[in-house]
């Protein structure tokens, strides 16, 4: 674990919680000072960069255009400084109402991820192809 908090590298968080904040993006309950707003979870799913026709980055989600609408997805590693690793993928459609979070405790724990998710939610997943190339 990091001792401090990086931007880019340093989510660490139970399967609980992590639930928690998708659940918020997909079904914001109410603005405060603890929670997003719908402005700024709009922001977010906006895709800012174009990475490949079929992906694009928001800020802080890849977006994947598909013919079913686009997806969100997200993905991390780390504990491989202590000799072992995990590796977390989570993937949503705020439009259908579905998310999904798998944390393994594996150094290659997404090469799983893909045939998870088709099982559970079926649909065309390019994030695996055409940018994570697992």
């Amino acid at each position: 674990i990091r001792p401090e908090a990086s931007a880019a590298a340093s989510l660490n968080t139970t399967v609980e919680d992590y639930l928690r904040f998708l659940v918020q993006i997909l079904r914001p309950e109410r603005s405060d000072e603890f929670r997003l707003t719908e402005k700024t979870i709009a922001e977010m799913l906006t895709p800012q960069v174009s990475v490949y026709f079929t992906i694009s980055w928001g800020l802080g989600w890849g977006i994947q255009h598909t013919s079913s609408g686009n997806t969100f997805w997200q993905w991390g590693q780390g504990g491989t400084e202590q000799g072992g690793g995990y590796q977390a993928f989570v993937e949503f459609s705020k439009e259908q109402g579905y998310g999904i979070i798998i944390l393994t405790n594996s150094a290659n724990g997404l090469g799983i991820c893909e045939e998870i998710i088709t099982k559970a939610i079926g649909g065309e997943h390019p994030a695996f192809s055409d940018y994570l190339n697992l």
